[in-house]
């Protein structure tokens, strides 16, 4: 979360200009997710998601793009 709060967009899953609020739980958890899988699979050099949208009751990323070694 501390990652988050320090980029730019931060604010914006707060519901900024009167939109409705994201799921800014549901992107840390991606986050933290995507860590722990490339750190267990030695074999991932790079992992890729984008776009990733962030709505109101979830994520979804919507290309994703993984580079193994061997």
């Amino acid at each position: 979360m501390e990652m988050l709060q320090e980029t730019q967009g931060y604010r914006l899953p707060a519901g900024v200009r009167g939109q409705q609020p994201l799921a800014s739980n549901a992107l840390t958890d991606l986050l933290v997710s995507m860590s722990r899988m490339v750190t267990d699979r030695r074999e991932m050099q790079e992992l890729d998601l984008n776009p990733v949208r962030v709505y109101d009751k979830g994520i979804l990323a919507l290309d994703a793009r993984i580079l193994t070694s061997g």
